[in-house]
């Protein structure tokens, strides 16, 4: 893997930016442009072809939302790869999630995670071909302590 050229990798943290407002938002009509034609989700609840199986996405979101209110999505430490394509790139980023519990306005932690992602460069703009989310502490989760720092007792 290699770097990607600096306006790539800002226009790839852009479409992550984009992609987690329109989902506090619940904005699925412009959320849905953050994805190929055959641009795959897979999150703790299933996976999902976003621009042909939104509506079960904008349902799903519709039933968390009543459940636990509003949300806001947090992403960070951002490491984008590029490689011999110059229009294919890799990502991985943690994410953490709060949600407002609409009846008493408090707000909590509902989950950490890593994204997984895997973009291409479509007409000029960066989208994703595949968003994959692996939360914390569930059969999913990344291995923790596996890196390079890890001490040895």
């Amino acid at each position: 893997m290699s770097a990607v050229a600096w306006d790539d990798e800002r226009a790839i943290q852009q479409l992550m930016n984009r992609y987690v407002d329109y989902t506090d938002r619940h904005d699925f009509a412009a959320l849905v442009e953050c994805f190929t034609e055959t641009g795959e989700f897979v999150g703790a609840y299933g996976s999902w072809v976003v621009r042909t199986e939104w509506p079960e996405l904008a349902e799903l979101a519709a039933t968390r939302a009543a459940e636990h209110g509003y949300s806001r999505h947090f992403v960070t430490n951002i490491m984008i790869e590029g490689g011999a394509d110059p229009d294919a790139a890799t990502a991985r980023s943690f994410v953490l999630v709060t949600t407002r519990n609409a009846a008493s306005h408090v707000w909590h932690i509902t989950l950490t995670g890593v994204y997984e992602d895997e973009l291409v460069r479509v007409d000029g703009r960066w989208v994703f071909a595949s968003r994959r989310v692996r939360v914390d502490g569930t059969e999913d989760s990344p291995p923790l302590g596996s890196g390079a720092s890890e001490q040895k007792s």
